[in-house]
This record gives C-alpha cells, sequence and structure tokens, in this order.
C-alpha cells in the first residue's frame, strides 16, 4: 500500500511541476493498461504503478481546472471588501475557545468556523450565480447552525496572505488544497 501511494503522490506532483497536458496523461493510463495485459513480473508491476501515477495526476488537474474555474476566485481580492454570499455549510461546523486579550472582557469568548460552499454572491442589488468555498470564521457561538444548513452571510472577503518571513507557512497554498478561495 505504501508503493501504491507514492505512486499517487509522484503523479501529483509530476503535474503541480511539470504541467503535463490531459492527453499526455491519459495516454500514458493507456499505455499502462495494454501493458498490464502483455508484461508480468517486474514490468507488469511497474505498469501498474504508472498507471496509479496517471490516474492520479488526472484526479489532480481536474480538481485544479475546478478551482480556476470558479466564478468566486475572480471576487477575491487582496484588500478586504464587503461581500454578501448565499450558500451551504459544508463538512464540519467549528466551535473553538477564542484566544482571550485583555481589551475583550466583554465579547463572546467563543469562536465559530466552517466552510461554506457558494450558490449565489450580491453584485449590488441583485444575486449573482456564483460557485466556490469559502472558509468562514465568526467571532460568536453559532450554535444553531449545522453542517447542510443554507445560510447568507455578510461579511468581509480577502484573499489569504503570502507569508511575510522565510520559513513561514505558506496558508494560501493549504486553502488551495482545500479548494477554498
Amino acid at each position: 500500500m505504501i508503493t501504491i501511494g507514492a505512486a499517487g503522490a509522484m503523479g501529483i506532483v509530476a503535474q503541480d511541476w511539470f504541467g503535463v497536458s490531459f492527453w499526455v496523461w491519459l495516454g500514458l493510463c493507456g499505455f499502462a493498461l495494454a501493458m498490464l495485459s502483455v508484461w508480468t513480473g517486474v514490468r507488469r508491476w511497474g505498469c501498474l504503478l504508472l498507471l496509479i501515477a496517471a490516474t492520479m495526476a488526472l484526479r489532480w488537474q481536474a480538481d485544479e481546472s475546478a478551482y480556476r474555474a470558479a466564478a468566486l476566485g475572480s471576487q477575491v481580492q487582496a484588500v478586504p471588501a464587503p461581500v454578501v454570499m448565499r450558500g451551504r455549510v459544508a463538512g464540519l461546523v467549528h466551535r473553538t475557545p477564542k484566544p482571550r486579550r485583555a481589551h475583550d472582557a466583554a465579547d463572546q469568548p467563543w469562536q465559530t468556523r466552517f466552510d461554506l460552499r457558494v450558490d449565489e454572491a450580491r453584485d449590488g442589488n441583485r444575486w449573482i450565480a456564483s460557485d466556490g468555498k469559502l472558509a468562514v470564521t465568526v467571532d460568536d457561538d453559532l450554535d444553531t447552525v449545522r453542517s447542510g444548513d443554507r445560510v447568507q452571510v455578510f461579511g468581509q472577503m480577502a484573499a489569504i496572505r503570502p507569508p511575510t518571513n522565510p520559513g513561514m507557512f505558506d496558508w494560501s497554498v493549504a486553502a488551495r488544497n482545500r479548494h477554498q478561495h
């Protein structure tokens, strides 16, 4: 299983680094399938690993294409801007204690985080169909929000800032891997 997982990871890394086209990966899949029926032993095992790597590269490329084609990606800017979005809560709703500060004594001590699968975004006075996934953080305890609920969110939306110091973790890459804008 470790070898199969490594082959899949190598396919994803190869697609990320080299950006090979869909048709090349599909051709490699066809070649590997054809050779699986002809070869035996170590060569057959190598064809199976090539098939797994090419399949994972195709899957990664499909996910990346869907992320780039999301309408929400064009609305995200570096500077926070007011937005109104409608969508469904996707995944788990996390409620965590908010970091305490001296000036927060009267504030709610809880913070709620969830992913929102966006259906619509407001543009002026009209709603436009939109597509994408947002990471939503609310400085309050939203105990009535559940996975699958349809919600309307008012707030500020901004792109995740890149790291400012060498060695810092790049949260934008992590969000992109989760298909979040």
